[in-house]
């Protein structure tokens, strides 16, 4: 199984995968490290990049003492 990378496209570049045809989301996403994957970083579309930090926060609720 291939290697996984996290693909950010290049502002203002409309960049699909090759299987589905879904556009890749500003924010970049999951691709199998790939020659297609690749080339698009090559060609400037792109690049391999970190995937963001989740955002979503975990709150802790206060047991009440009553």
């Amino acid at each position: 199984m291939a290697e996984k990378k996290w693909f950010i496209p290049a502002e203002g570049a409309t960049v699909r995968d090759p299987f589905t045809r879904a556009i890749a989301p500003a924010e970049g996403w999951e691709v199998e490290d790939s020659l297609y994957w690749r080339r698009k970083v090559a060609a400037g579309d792109g690049v391999f990049g970190t995937k963001p930090e989740d955002k979503t926060r975990t709150v802790k609720k206060e047991s009440a003492n009553v």
